[in-house]
């Protein structure tokens, strides 16, 4: 099966042609269906130029989701202090509540 009968197959099942409730004529039809075949014919035929992502594009990437990972860390880090302070500080105010009662 060559690649042309590939995107024979595969062209109406990614490019459906919406009529719009209109009558279209068959030579229209017949149009629509050779131009759709040979975009896909195209998309088959340059995929390795269309699907593959640049490596600084994938370098970019990866320091972007190195820094967001890092501004993370920093984030809960600052949280957790947070929250350990205001837990001693609960409890301290705790402790001395009950000081004062037994008193």
């Amino acid at each position: 099966m060559t690649t042309m009968n590939v995107a024979m197959v595969m062209a109406p099942n990614l490019f459906m042609c919406h009529t719009l409730g209109l009558k279209s004529n068959e030579q229209r039809e017949f149009v629509m269906a050779a131009g759709t075949a040979n975009i896909m014919h195209l998309l088959i035929k340059c995929q390795q130029v269309l699907w593959t992502i640049p490596k600084f594009i994938v370098n970019q990437v990866r320091k972007q989701n190195s820094e967001n990972h890092r501004k993370d860390k920093k984030a809960m880090k600052k949280l957790l202090k947070k929250m350990a302070y205001d837990r001693e500080k609960y409890e301290k105010q705790d402790k001395n509540t009950s000081d004062v009662r037994k008193t």
